[in-house]
């Protein structure tokens, strides 16, 4: 069977109510692991939606409806745990301040101080404080693609060894193998690079 042919398969079975991977494998005779790689190349492709983040995102229009509901009548509502309901809120609550903390960088900004000539130290704290805003939303899974070239561009100023892995970590985590590989041969000789 072709791979498009089988990850069709796998993102009916995914978005069928209640279906686990485990029932997934089992239903298309493939082993777990399998079934695992391809949700997260159909999530990475933006063809499947993650279960959890549907659920989260049920609670937050529960929440902006201004219904004063504990976790228990929202867990009745969406019919999850209460336990999983609170798990859900904590990680709400860290998004939305993690937004907040998105806000401070404006990335026209930086784009446009990093095509200056004239860098001053201020630029490069902003840059540097970018890029670990970077690495902090790879870590949960919301850094945008569309972010990479910026990063690449930024961290070619910085050279830190860090920096370095962690766009590398960003190529993979986005499928940009080859970008990736391009990238660390590039810094092969990177005096930073090579000490490490």
């Amino acid at each position: 069977m072709k791979k498009e042919e089988r990850m069709n398969q796998i993102e009916k079975l995914y978005n069928m109510p209640n279906m686990s991977q485990k029932q997934i494998a089992e239903k298309l005779r493939i082993s777990e692991p399998m079934v695992s790689r391809y949700i997260k190349e159909l999530k990475r492709e933006s063809r499947i939606r993650d279960k959890k983040e549907a659920k989260k995102e049920k609670i937050k229009k529960l929440i902006k409806t201004g219904e004063r509901l504990t976790q228990r009548q929202i867990a009745e509502k969406i019919g999850i745990s209460q336990m999983l309901v609170s798990t859900y809120l904590k990680e709400i609550r860290n998004e939305e301040k993690q937004k907040k903390e998105n806000k401070k960088y404006n990335i026209a900004h930086i784009e446009e101080r990093y095509g200056s000539m004239e860098l001053t130290e201020r630029d490069m704290k902003e840059f540097n404080g970018y890029i670990s805003n970077c690495k902090e939303r790879l870590k949960q899974g919301t850094l945008e693609k569309s972010e990479l070239n910026l990063i690449k561009n930024l961290i070619t100023l910085t050279d830190k060894y860090t920096d370095i892995i962690f766009y590398i970590r960003a190529c993979v985590s986005f499928n940009q193998l080859d970008e990736a590989i391009k990238f660390a041969n590039y810094n092969k000789g990177n005096e930073n690079l090579a000490q490490e």
